[in-house]
């Protein structure tokens, strides 16, 4: 069991903010209300605040990496099946996101322990990119919307699910960045 400073059980405190963010416990195991989300604020102060062991946090680790895969797998495999997009597993507040979550949250909690986050040039690149995300955010979809119809692209293709992500991100990024380079537009489009 991992346990706060207090010796109070996190997954008992856990499991005390799901049933009250309005758990079904059998069927679907999402949460309802507040549209779900009010579980990723108290599991992310949870975390946050409660220390981890080295076997804690790769425990948490490995069932993000489970959540992934469920999730990315099942509804490849669900969706090529049924001849449309399977999103049992997909929705925000189903386990398997949820999963991926904690360990998202954990691994940025401890993100400096790993000699690479202190590395210079890996500092310099996270900030170069961190600089066009929020253009990145904004004209992804036009982006999707472009490969997918130019290149006649089936987005329920194995290919598409796998690697679209990042032809997307990357095709998103080179417009952003050149995009900024040019003066006022840059600047007030994507600051």
């Amino acid at each position: 069991m991992v346990y706060d400073s207090s010796g109070f059980c996190v997954l008992f405190r856990i499991s005390v903010c799901l049933y009250g963010t309005g758990t079904y416990i059998l069927g679907q195991l999402c949460f309802s209300h507040d549209g779900g989300y009010l579980l990723f604020a108290v599991l992310g102060y949870l975390l946050h605040t409660t220390e981890l062991s080295w076997l804690q946090r790769s425990a948490i680790y490995v069932l993000g990496i489970l959540g992934a895969a469920v999730r990315y797998f099942h509804t490849v495999i669900f969706s090529v099946r049924e001849g449309a997009i399977n999103k049992l597993t997909w929705e925000y507040t189903n386990w398997p996101t949820i999963l991926l979550a904690a360990a998202i949250f954990v691994f940025i909690k401890y993100a400096c322990d790993y000699p690479i986050f202190r590395n210079e040039k890996f500092i310099r690149l996270i900030k170069w990119l961190s600089g066009a995300s929020f253009g990145i955010y904004l004209i992804h979809v036009l982006v999707i919307d472009r490969i997918t119809s130019w290149f006649s692209v089936d987005t329920l293709s194995g290919w598409w699910r796998l690697f679209g992500a990042f032809a997307v991100y990357f095709v998103a990024l080179l417009i952003v960045k050149v995009l900024q380079k040019i003066p006022y537009v840059g600047k007030y489009l994507f600051p």
